[in-house]
């Protein structure tokens, strides 16, 4: 069998791809070889360019023999358009009370998903992007899965009223009450993952919570926000990403801008990923001391 053929009951799977499950060892061997083909998943062969984010998951179910898996996660966050990290196992779900196989390529999550929560995307089926975004909240690191809701809200790719009825249909399942605080704490108006990283440590030391993307006036009558702000305290923090300033004129334009800012009396902080994530002790204390906590 042609390994870019779909196998007998992969109906409609050439709509989305040139994948298949292939058998032949010596086929396989050969193919590889020579570069036609390229390993997806243990089975699981790719005719030409690299697969992309559905075909991944594609082949990480049809991997998945007799217990009707679910792309999840991770996983199906990368179908959706969502913001998580590249890299790592592909994730899928299977019901509760099925054996977890043990594979390397492969994340298995077990827990009961509503009908309402799972969508078919060309023959894939995968959680909803409500329920993915609660999943993400039960598993990932904390920053990065507020980081998600919160890219998720602001693009428009879910509503508040959606999650809230994906959290509710996922009472008891493990993590949920922490996913229900998780996105509670998204402020669609975060401009990074460090800016959401430094809020979460913030209010976490017991501070009040500062106000994102602080809207001012500048000295040169220019609108302006400020990352996180102490409105009160007329203290403003500011978050350089590691490649956000990179360039050598985006540089000089923020150094300019923080200039203007501080000429309306305003005093401005600014933080690393460094400060934030291999300092947070210092970070926290500069910020409780600039706003008199």
């Amino acid at each position: 069998m042609p390994w870019f053929e779909p196998a007998p009951g992969d109906a409609g799977l050439l709509r989305r791809s040139r994948l298949a499950l292939v058998e032949d060892v010596t086929l396989i061997d050969k193919a590889l070889r020579r570069g036609k083909i390229q390993r997806v998943q243990r089975g699981v062969y790719k005719e030409g360019a690299e697969p992309d984010e559905w075909e991944r998951a594609w082949a990480a179910c049809a991997t998945v023999r007799g217990c009707d898996p679910v792309a999840s996660h991770r996983t199906a966050a990368r179908v959706l358009g969502l913001e998580v990290p590249s890299g790592g196992p592909e994730e899928v779900t299977i019901p509760r009370g099925e054996r977890r196989p043990h594979r390397a390529d492969l994340r298995f999550h077990t827990t009961t998903i509503a009908a309402e929560d799972q969508i078919d995307l060309d023959g894939l089926r995968l959680t909803s992007t409500a329920r993915t975004v609660v999943d993400l909240c039960r598993t990932e690191e904390e920053y990065r899965a507020v980081w998600a809701v919160e890219r998720a809200l602001a693009r428009k790719l879910v509503a508040r009223a959606e999650l809230d009825a994906a959290l509710g249909r996922a009472r008891g399942v493990p993590g949920v009450a922490r996913a229900r605080r998780l996105v509670a704490s998204a402020r669609p108006l975060s401009g990074s993952p460090l800016e959401t990283a430094g809020r979460l440590a913030i209010v976490a030391d017991g501070m009040e919570e500062p106000e994102v993307q602080m809207p001012i006036v500048r000295a040169d009558q220019r609108d302006a926000y400020v990352d996180l702000g102490f409105r009160r305290q007329r203290t403003g923090l500011e978050f350089d990403g590691r490649s956000e300033h990179g360039m050598e004129m985006a540089v000089f334009e923020d150094r300019d801008r923080q200039n203007q800012i501080v000429l309306r009396d305003l005093t401005i902080y600014r933080f690393s990923w460094f400060d934030v994530f291999r300092r947070r002790p210092h970070f926290l204390r500069t910020v409780r001391s600039s706003i008199g906590a």
